[in-house]
Order: structure tokens, then C-alpha cells, then sequence
């Protein structure tokens, strides 16, 4: 008994009549009229800024680190290089800095820690706009978050 009933729903669940189906030059016709696309590239994020951890950690001297510095091609990848810097001199010094802290966490750790308060402040905001958002720091603004930063590492590179 139980045969039967699968053998009477195979036939009652039978795909539709070929004719029905659209033949593969319909298809074709389909999907050129649907297809209208060109490939465009947008830069999202400027791929050129690479992690500095490595040269910041090579860095021993203050005159090191300006010479590295002035030869790094934009003001973005100086920003990157500068901030590697001086995370690693916060880690260093007596902040308790982890490697998974996040800017805003480093931020508030060292507001809490030094007198840099408000220069970390626009010092991260630059920072998290070269390495993370699509707009380019104003160079004004870049040239001062630079010298707030090169005032600091001063402090703790001779």
C-alpha cells in the first residue's frame, strides 16, 4: 500500500508540458536586454597605508624618527607612521596598552593616563580618517595633528 501512494504523488507532481518552458534563445534575448553594466572602480579606502608597527619599532631616536618621517610620500602614510610611533611609546611608557585596543580605546586610556588629552583627541580623529574613512584629512589640520605628535614622541625619543 504505501508503494502505491508514492507512485501516485510522483505523477500528480509532474513537471510542466516542454513547450512551456522558454528555449535557450529567449533566455539569451532575456538576458541581454537585462544586462546593462559597466565595471567601475571607486577607492575606498587608500590601500597604500599599510601598518607601521614594524618601522615604529625599529625606531630608536628622535632624529630616526624625523628623517623616516620626511620620507614617507604623503601626509596620510606620515600621520599612520607617526601614530605607530607614539602608540608604541604610550605602550612603553606607563600606559597599560593592549595590541587589540582600538584608537578610541588608546584614546581614552592615555586622556586618563598623561596630560595629552586634547591632542590625542584630534590626534585619533586624524588618525582614524587616514586609516579608516574614505575622506583625506585637511592638510592644515594634518600639519598640526603632525607637530602635536612629533612635540610628544620628542618627549620620550631623544
Amino acid at each position: 500500500m504505501p508503494s502505491a501512494l508514492i507512485s501516485s504523488s510522483v505523477r500528480n507532481t509532474s513537471l510542466p508540458a516542454a513547450a512551456a518552458l522558454p528555449d535557450a534563445a529567449e533566455l539569451e534575448a532575456a538576458e541581454e536586454e537585462d544586462v546593462n553594466f559597466k565595471d567601475e572602480k571607486k577607492k575606498l579606502q587608500n590601500a597604500a597605508i599599510r601598518d607601521y608597527a614594524e618601522m615604529a619599532a625599529r625606531t630608536d631616536s628622535y632624529r630616526q624618527f624625523l628623517t623616516r618621517l620626511s620620507r614617507l610620500p604623503d601626509v596620510d602614510e606620515q600621520i599612520a607612521y607617526a601614530y605607530a610611533v607614539l602608540v608604541r611609546m604610550y605602550r612603553e611608557g606607563s600606559i597599560p596598552l593592549k595590541s587589540a585596543d582600538t584608537p578610541r580605546e588608546i584614546e581614552c586610556k592615555v586622556k586618563n593616563g598623561t596630560s595629552d588629552g586634547q591632542s590625542i583627541e584630534r590626534i585619533t580623529a586624524a588618525f582614524e580618517s587616514v586609516r579608516y574613512a574614505e575622506a583625506a584629512v585637511d592638510t592644515a589640520e594634518a600639519q598640526t595633528v603632525l607637530s602635536d605628535m612629533c612635540a610628544i614622541i620628542k618627549r620620550y625619543l631623544f
